[in-house]
């Protein structure tokens, strides 16, 4: 069976030039466990952009590396949503600092990672639209790449592999409904049933 024929990873293949050195499952786990607190770089830089004492950013920073929802999966699975916290961190560092080739190259990763990926670079952009004196542009850039990311490799695994997975989405179905759009719609047509 492929990966991509449930999920649209392709993130996975910066890790392959060290894993055809280092061919063990414990290498896999760390590196994993290495690009979770990598997110701390972004955490630090956000401190430091909002001006926050060593104190504080040190806190916050302690905080982030402790949360167990975060850390815990590192010692036992491997999985790509272990790359969505750090990817999130930074292209909102990169949205925080009004810089569309960062915040872009992030999106970009971020769209590697898993196909429902594409959501969380909409909101983001929507985000950088409304909040803050970024330039709008950025936030239509990255919401338009978001929808048109999602769009794409939601197409490639309902063509190419087993489908979308939406059974995680069933809370938000009614009886006879199987698609993301079904999803989206009742959404919209209900706000209460996000909420």
């Amino acid at each position: 069976m492929s990966h991509f024929a449930v999920h649209f990873s392709p993130i996975y293949y910066l890790l392959l030039p060290f894993y055809m050195i280092f061919r063990r499952p414990e290498f896999l786990l760390s590196a994993q466990a290495a690009v979770c607190f990598s997110g701390i770089i972004p955490v630090l830089l956000l401190c430091r952009r909002y001006k926050y004492g060593n104190t504080v950013a040190f806190l916050i920073g302690t905080a982030f590396l402790c949360y167990p929802a975060f850390t815990c999966p590192s010692f036992y699975d491997i999985h790509e949503n272990a790359f969505l916290t750090p990817l999130i961190l930074w292209l909102m560092y990169f949205i925080e600092k009004r810089s569309l080739i960062g915040a872009v190259v992030s999106g970009l990763l971020l769209l590697c990672v898993k196909e429902d990926a594409g959501i969380y670079l909409v909101v983001a952009g929507i985000y950088a639209i409304f909040v803050g004196k970024t330039p709008k542009y950025l936030g239509i850039t990255l919401a338009a790449m978001g929808a048109v990311g999602f769009a794409l490799t939601t197409f490639f695994i309902n063509s190419a592999g087993d489908g979308v997975m939406i059974g995680r989405f069933g809370v938000f179905l009614a009886g006879g409904q199987d698609s993301l759009i079904d999803v989206v719609l009742n959404v919209l047509q209900n706000p209460a049933i996000l909420v």
